[in-house]
Formats: C-alpha cells, sequence, structure tokens
C-alpha cells in the first residue's frame, strides 16, 4: 500500500525526575500547590489529560477543589490550560523550578502566569518530525495486522498445530527516505527544503529507540487524525533500540530503512 500525502510526528512526552512538578495557585495565592507527575511515557494526548487531572488532584486536595483542562492545539502546538476561576502558573517562583513541566508544556520559566483562569503557553510543547518526503514502502495499521505474543506449535508429524496469542495487533511500515539538508532534488520528487533535516531526523530517531510513545499522522494536513505507536522493530534490530541513517545513492540523501511502529 502506497501513501499521497506527506506526514509527521509528535513526540518528546516523558516524563522523568527532572520534569515532573507544576506549582501553581489559587485565590491569588492563598492556597500554594504542587501538582506532581508520575514518571512514564506519554503521548501527547495522554500527557496533557494526565497534566488536567494532576493540578485537579491537587486542588481538590488543598485549594478551591476546580477542575483544571489542557487544550492542545495540533496545528500551531500551543497548550491552554484553563479553570473556572482564576489560578497562578508559578513558572519562575514556584517550588521545584528547575524539576518542573513548564518547558515541556510550553511556558517560559522568566515570569510567573498571574491575573487569569486561562494561559496559552509561550511556544510549541512537544517536538514536531515532518519527513522531507513522502514515506517510501508504506503499510497502514488497516492492512498490516497481526496476532500479538503469538506462540504457534506442531505436533511431532506435522498433522496438528495449535496457536497461542495475545489478542490482535496492528502495526505501520515505512521508510523515511530523501533526508538531506540542501535544496535539492531527486530524480523529480517531490522533497522538501529543511536546512536542518538530517539533524531533525537524528533527534527524532534517538527519541523514538528509546521506545517513548509517538503520535503519528499519515496526512499532516489532517492532524487530529492520528495513532499512538511506539518503535517496534528496524532494519538493524529487531527490538527496535538501534538505527542506521543511511547514506543513499545520490550524495546529500539519507533513509532509515525499514522501520515498523507497533499502534498501541
Amino acid at each position: 500500500m502506497s501513501i499521497s500525502t506527506f506526514s509527521q510526528f509528535i513526540y518528546g512526552f516523558t516524563v522523568t525526575a527532572t520534569n515532573k512538578i507544576i506549582p501553581f495557585s489559587e485565590s491569588s495565592g492563598t492556597y500554594t500547590l504542587t501538582a506532581e507527575l508520575d514518571i512514564g511515557s506519554y503521548s501527547a494526548t495522554e500527557y496533557y489529560t494526565h497534566v488536567a487531572e494532576k493540578m485537579t488532584s491537587a486542588s481538590a486536595a488543598d485549594g478551591l477543589g476546580q477542575e483544571y483542562t489542557l487544550t492542545y492545539n495540533r496545528v500551531t502546538r500551543i497548550v491552554t490550560i484553563a479553570a473556572a476561576t482564576t489560578f497562578e502558573l508559578l513558572c519562575s517562583s514556584g517550588f521545584g523550578i528547575g524539576s518542573d513541566a513548564y518547558p515541556t508544556l510550553g511556558f517560559s520559566n522568566t515570569s510567573d502566569k498571574t491575573g487569569s483562569n486561562s494561559y496559552d503557553s509561550d511556544s510549541e510543547s512537544g517536538s514536531l518530525y515532518r519527513p522531507q518526503a513522502i514515506l517510501k514502502d508504506y503499510i497502514g495499521p488497516d492492512k498490516y495486522r497481526l496476532k500479538e505474543k503469538a506462540v504457534v506449535s506442531e505436533s511431532a508429524d506435522g498433522q496438528t498445530v495449535q496457536t497461542a496469542n495475545f489478542g490482535d495487533g496492528q502495526r505501520i511500515r515505512m521508510n523515511i527516505w530523501l533526508i538531506n539538508s540542501k535544496n535539492i532534488t531527486f530524480k523529480g520528487a517531490n522533497v522538501e527544503t529543511n536546512v536542518n533535516g538530517v539533524s531533525d531526523a537524528l533527534d527524532f530517531m534517538d527519541f523514538a529507540i528509546t521506545k517513548a510513545k509517538l503520535e503519528f499522522m499519515a496526512d499532516r494536513d489532517a492532524p487530529d487524525t492520528f495513532n499512538t505507536v511506539i518503535l517496534d522493530s528496524t532494519s538493524e534490530d529487531n527490538k527496535g533500540t538501534a538505527y542506521i541513517l543511511e547514506q543513499m545513492d545520490a550524495d546529500s540523501f539519507y533513509q532509515t530503512n525499514e522501520l515498523i511502529f507497533r499502534v498501541l
């Protein structure tokens, strides 16, 4: 199955000890609160839901008990944090700054956010990777199906076959190719210019081999339609923990070769 649209990935939502704290306050500073995120790997959608839940729980425990919502604009990648009444995001003065989640959320640590019940992030949240060409050797999840962790056994005479599995699964196969950092063409293919094309691809693949969650949009012009995936395997490693950015025949072009993503 081929693909006719340019694609993209949104990634970068791994919570560690260095970005798990959200200090904020309510009632003009009367209640100073701390939401602590659970360490782990999240898709963008999961991450914002988790942040909202933790802020709501912190408010219930010590503050007004109001509900927080996070809205993510998947085109601009700007995050909006909102609640019913005024609250403050203690981006610069709060407890735990330096181990806080505000940079991941796109909020600057230079100043607190005060005087409102809704705040937009100062910059984009999460990382965006856009392959420079339409994906090669693509097979979508509707055509790539399997039994997860299937175990097949045969009798000694080969007449009886038994299969044990743990549910149905889906995969996405692709080769990210024509990666380059120059304004050049390749045999008439539609290749987008990106002076950071190679470094962007390396950053993306370095994250993918950590086995953290990603969101994949087969059509970047329809960003609300996506699959949550992890890198399942590469042409270099069947566990998906290694890759080679291989130089193609033409100078200055690179490719990942086969990548298999597991749909979660």
